[in-house]
């Protein structure tokens, strides 16, 4: 597996600066957001670290990934031929990032590689170093080998393990301008992420230490970092965040991720937002086992020792209190808690909304959701 390096802590710009001099890249492709950039910081830190470089800047595309934008950057990076790639922002950014970097010189049409009809072809040894800095807690997008590309409303994953950035900066002090709504929402998929993760049907050892950092740094610091934000809860939940991308780089993401996308897509929900709206209620479901079918190949005894480690990290008795333990953080940092409250109303929302499910993602949870249970769990 690709391996990357990670810098992490306040104001690593020198880092920055000496990999970019390492590399020779004179002719830098920024990929950035709109807002994010400037307010993050990162505008004034990039315009002084690149004034000696040719730099072109692609922003300005969609809040959640598409395949319009995708080609829209691929045209732009071909005509340009840069050196190297850095990608500054949250999740969509690091992702417009990877689909760009891998597409860019592939002979079909990105849409038959996001939908998979087609292979990516592994880049050759000239391939352009790709440097991340997250300016949000929460996707883990800067340590995974996946991307998120959205082809109408239609959610894909691109997977390559060329796809893992080069380089990491967690920088904590990009995030310092968050909102706290961004933050409450970035942090809960951070959240989720670990837990997922932990219960996955590929876990690993590896993986489960991975997702213990993230869940033990978020349950400890999300409250904080939304409510009271400082230093050191904004950069104990960068760490967060890449822990738990690491952690599903591994093992990927489970039922809740495989449903939360439905959510975002047709009542535009903050992917984090979404993921723990549906969280909240399969967290219940799969740490009760009794009278579950699992479908982890590890069996029946291995799952419930899972079970019950990931109350023993959440610090409940039972399944029942790891559902209300998620509810009352998402109360406490201002996020909804019921489908209803966002429009999701009647039966008919709920069986679209049911039917919708990511079916790769839902066979990666450790015991079966059928549609009946499901329409059970969320009525």
């Amino acid at each position: 597996m690709k391996k990357q390096v990670i810098f992490h802590g306040n104001n690593c710009s020198d880092d920055l600066q000496r990999i970019i001099e390492k590399l020779k890249a004179k002719r830098i492709f920024l990929v950035t957001g709109n807002r994010s950039f400037i307010e993050s910081g990162a505008g004034s830190l990039f315009n002084t670290l690149l004034k000696d470089k040719e730099v072109c800047r692609f922003s300005g595309f969609q809040v959640n990934p598409n395949v319009a934008d995708v080609k829209k950057g691929i045209r732009i990076i071909n005509g340009f031929r840069p050196d190297i790639i850095i990608a500054v922002g949250g999740g969509t950014v690091i992702d417009m990032a990877k689909s760009i970097n891998i597409l860019h010189n592939q002979e079909g049409a990105p849409e038959e590689y996001i939908r998979k009809e087609k292979t990516p072809k592994a880049p050759d040894d000239g391939a352009l170093s790709f440097l991340a800095i997250p300016t949000t807690s929460g996707s883990g997008s800067e340590s995974t080998h996946f991307a998120v590309v959205y082809i109408e409303k239609s959610k894909y994953s691109l997977t390559h393990q060329s796809l893992l950035p080069d380089y990491v900066f967690l920088d904590p002090s990009f995030t310092a301008n968050l909102s706290p709504h961004i933050t409450a929402c970035t942090g809960m998929d951070a959240l989720c992420q670990g837990i997922e993760s932990f219960w996955s049907v590929n876990s690993t050892e590896e993986s489960r230490e991975y997702s213990k950092s993230a869940i033990r740094l978020a349950l400890d610091n999300l409250e904080g970092a939304v409510n009271n934000p400082g230093r050191e809860n904004r950069a104990n939940m960068a760490l967060a965040a890449n822990f738990a991308g690491r952690a599903i780089n591994i093992s990927k993401t489970t039922a809740p991720h495989a449903l939360s996308y439905y959510l975002t897509s047709y009542y535009n929900v903050p992917h984090g937002h979404a993921v723990g709206l549906t969280m909240r209620k399969i967290i219940g479901w799969n740490l009760d086992i009794e009278d579950k079918v699992v479908i982890d190949p590890r069996g029946r005894e291995y799952v419930k020792r899972i079970s019950d480690a990931l109350t023993y990290l959440l610090n409940v008795a039972d399944a029942a209190q790891a559902e209300k333990k998620i509810t009352d953080l998402m109360v406490s940092i201002g996020l909804e808690t019921e489908l209803k409250t966002i429009g999701l109303t009647t039966d008919e929302d709920k069986n679209s909304f049911i039917n919708s499910v990511n079916s790769e993602r839902l066979a990666n949870n450790p015991v079966q959701l059928s549609h009946e249970s499901l329409m059970k769990i969320f009525d």
